[in-house]
Order: structure tokens, then C-alpha cells, then sequence
């Protein structure tokens, strides 16, 4: 009975998730259900007033899973990473409109840095998100809204803090610094950047620190080769 007054959008939102029984076995890509992401993205899409309602929906539900992933279940841990694999599909098939989406979405991507730092895989997830964002953003929201600001900020930080990764791991120290710049090209390239010159200077002061860190600790014969 329930079902009847779920909302719209939420119905939708739901039906993008495997079954709770099966959702340890989709992975290890844990990706939503595409015949259904697309009817949600389409009905985004041509609904725009729905996305902030949807934003909200999901940024709801990644502080919970994120927390919940935090101490250690796995299945709430799977749940994660499809919906920030859904936040970033709305981004990127609705990023006419991103403006609507964009708090929930940072706050999305905060949340789960701040959870869930140490999880590799779902910090690369939480990038992919942030990098759709600033892609397709105008970036006027920066300075302009100051909870989305700290949050933007907030984020840009934990990712330029893995740039600099002391990982024992070699590998797992290289991945990880790929992600972080991977995320901060992403900032280096969007109109983010550029948008409040006050923010302007917080944000380079923030991402040049690892930039920098990494050309002092680069040997000058492999910067000549690049």
C-alpha cells in the first residue's frame, strides 16, 4: 500500500537498484539498472522541476549509506556506489539544468569523502561525480550560495590531499594520487574557477599545493621527458 504513495520520482529512482537480495552480486562494476536509469534520466530531463526534489532524494541517501558504509556493510557499501553512479548519470543527461541539481550533488560528494576517505573505490566513484559537475556547471553558484561554496571547497581539498598520497602500497599510492588529480583537473578546467575572484584565490591556493609538492619531488630527468 505504501507503494501507492511513494512519489514519482522516487518510484523511479528506486526501480534503479538491484534487488536488495542480489545487490552484493552486481558487482564489481555496481552500476544501476540501465533499462531504468534511462527512464529516470529521461524523465529528468524533460522534468526539470523534478530535479531538485530528486537531488535531494540522493544526497539523503548518500549521507546515510556513506555513514552506514563507514563502519564496515558491505551491502549498504554496493548501495553507495550505485547511487553516486546515479547522481553522476543526472549530471552529465541533465547538465542543461545542472544548476538544480548542483547542491545536493557537491553535498553528495562531500558526504562521502568525509566518510568514506579511505575507500578507494568509492572515492573514484565520488570523483566521476564531481568531475561531471564541473564540466558541465557555469559556476555562478560559487560564492554566491555559501553552504554549496564550503562544500565545494571541502571537496576540493580531500581530493587535493590524495594527490599526495603516502600510501605504502606503490600501486595503491598511484591510484590514488590519480584520482585526486583527476578530480582537480577537473577544477582547474571548469568555469568554477573562475567565476568569484575571491573564491578564485582560495581555490588556487588549495590546488596548487599538491601540483606543486609534485614537480619538487619529481626527479628534473623525468620532467624533461614531459
Amino acid at each position: 500500500m505504501n507503494f501507492l504513495f511513494t512519489p514519482n520520482h522516487v518510484q523511479l529512482l528506486n526501480s534503479c537498484y538491484p534487488p536488495a537480495s542480489t545487490l552484493l552480486t552486481s558487482g564489481p562494476e555496481y552500476s544501476p539498472n540501465s533499462q531504468e536509469l534511462s527512464r529516470l534520466t529521461y524523465y529528468a530531463s524533460n522534468h526539470p522541476e523534478k530535479l531538485t526534489k530528486l537531488g535531494s532524494e540522493l544526497e539523503k541517501r548518500v549521507k546515510t549509506e556513506s555513514r552506514k558504509a563507514r563502519s564496515g556493510n558491505i551491502k549498504i557499501r554496493a548501495s553507495l556506489l550505485i547511487t553516486l553512479a546515479i547522481l553522476r548519470s543526472l549530471a552529465t543527461e541533465c547538465r542543461r539544468d545542472i544548476a538544480l541539481l548542483s547542491p545536493s550533488l557537491i553535498a553528495s560528494v562531500e558526504s562521502t569523502l568525509s566518510n568514506e576517505f579511505n575507500d578507494l573505490e568509492v572515492v573514484a566513484r565520488a570523483a566521476s561525480v564531481f568531475i561531471a559537475w564541473t564540466t558541465f556547471t557555469d559556476g555562478h553558484i560559487i560564492g554566491a550560495d555559501s553552504g554549496f561554496t564550503e562544500n565545494y571547497l571541502s571537496s576540493v581539498r580531500h581530493f587535493a590531499f590524495l594527490c599526495s598520497s603516502v600510501a605504502q602500497d606503490f600501486e595503491l599510492r598511484n591510484r590514488t594520487r590519480l584520482v585526486g588529480f583527476a578530480a582537480i583537473t577537473g577544477a582547474i578546467n571548469s568555469e568554477a574557477l573562475y567565476n568569484d575572484s575571491s573564491q578564485f584565490r582560495t581555490q588556487t591556493s588549495i590546488i596548487m599545493r599538491p601540483v606543486l609538492q609534485t614537480v619538487l619531488e619529481t626527479d628534473l630527468g623525468t620532467l624533461n621527458k614531459q
